[in-house]
């Protein structure tokens, strides 16, 4: 009678149960537990009282230095957890990327939390050797946003496996820390609630935290057949926050390799690289004279010149044409070019 299909006990057995579980924390030492599924203490007859009697078991049967300091959490937020709970962290990873599995459910929880005097949390996230540098800076201004925490599910074949692992928890930690000392400001954070906004937090020469907004800009270049001679190219619309605002560029091969990519910004400026990136492969380019090709974990292939340097775009709208040569594709695979331009704001401190 329960949707995860699991073993459902009477009273007596599931307290017994629970503490087998509390057997566990004091033998290992463990201090965090999430009653995930509490609803199935239903099962019981009792209702909510079944829920607080398979919790408070677990908690009776804990040695007294467990009972000192423990992270709990559940499925459920019935008034007698208050005497028990540390937080509520409700959101699952399973369902899509960090951006997209239960975004609008994991916002909206926190004025239900900031209500009940709960503390933030944005729920589960899940890191993979795939998991990018601008995903972990979308969570963390979210997280600095809300003065909330998350949980990270990682594992040792996904933090090898990524090639930014060590860049990746080392912004985690530079957020982390800001947000923990207080020094977003109220209007900073009102507007990093929007979920389209990006942020990135760097610590300058002068050893203090700068904030910069970035304004993400997504498009697709899709394969075409067209009449010989006519342009294959795409074109896109940028617009420009400030005057000589820096630009990032980031190309990801989907379906079919890459060969040569070309630019031109504004009808005047043009950019020709020549690469080959493979399916799978991104060219990421932040700046200066050269530019990096990832594989799809973040490990380094090569880095290419970028010819042309610094790219500073004009207050206002700009127009960037994008071509690309494709290889052969798979049967039934419509290839693109992913491409992200990414419009740089000046830089805050702190």
């Amino acid at each position: 009678d329960h949707a995860y299909q699991v073993f459902l006990g009477d009273a007596a057995l599931n307290k017994e149960i629970s503490e087998n579980v509390a057997d566990l924390f004091n033998e290992t030492g463990v201090r965090m537990l999430d009653f995930d599924g509490l609803e199935g203490a239903h099962s019981t007859g009792l209702g909510n009282y079944g829920e607080a009697l398979f919790a408070q078991a677990w908690y009776d049967r804990l040695n007294k230095d467990l009972k000192s300091h423990f992270v709990l959490g559940a499925s459920r937020s019935g008034h007698y957890f208050w005497h028990l709970y540390s937080r509520m962290n409700w959101g699952e990873p399973w369902y899509a990327g960090f951006r997209e599995s239960q975004t609008e459910y994991r916002m909206l929880n926190q004025k239900y939390f900031k209500r009940n005097l709960m503390p933030g949390m944005l729920g589960w996230f899940k890191f993979t050797a795939g998991t990018t540098l601008e995903d972990i800076e979308w969570l963390m201004t979210r997280s600095a946003a809300y003065n909330a925490g998350f949980c990270l599910v990682m594992d040792l074949p996904a933090a090898e496996g990524n090639g930014m692992c060590h860049k990746l928890l080392e912004t985690i930690r530079l957020w982390e820390t800001a947000r923990l000392k207080g020094q977003f400001s109220a209007e900073i954070c009102a507007r990093m609630k929007d979920l389209n906004t990006e942020f990135r937090l760097e610590k300058g020469a002068d050893e203090q935290l700068y904030l910069t907004e970035i304004f993400s800009h997504k498009f697709k270049h899709a394969q075409k057949v067209r009449q010989p001679g006519e342009p294959l190219y795409s074109t896109f619309s940028v617009n420009s926050p400030v005057p000589q605002s820096p630009v990032e560029l980031i190309v990801t091969a989907n379906g079919a390799d890459l060969n040569t990519l070309k630019w031109e910004i504004n009808r005047s400026k043009q950019i020709r690289m020549n690469v080959v990136l493979k399916k799978g492969h991104t060219l990421k380019y932040t700046g200066g004279t050269e530019a990096v090709v990832y594989d799809a974990q973040w490990h380094v292939v090569e880095t290419v010149p970028f010819p042309e340097g610094q790219i500073l775009l004009p207050e206002g709208a700009n127009t960037f044409l994008f071509d690309t040569r494709f290889g052969s594709a798979d049967a039934g695979v419509e290839p693109f070019a992913q491409v992200e331009i990414r419009v740089l704001d000046v830089g805050r401190r702190l």
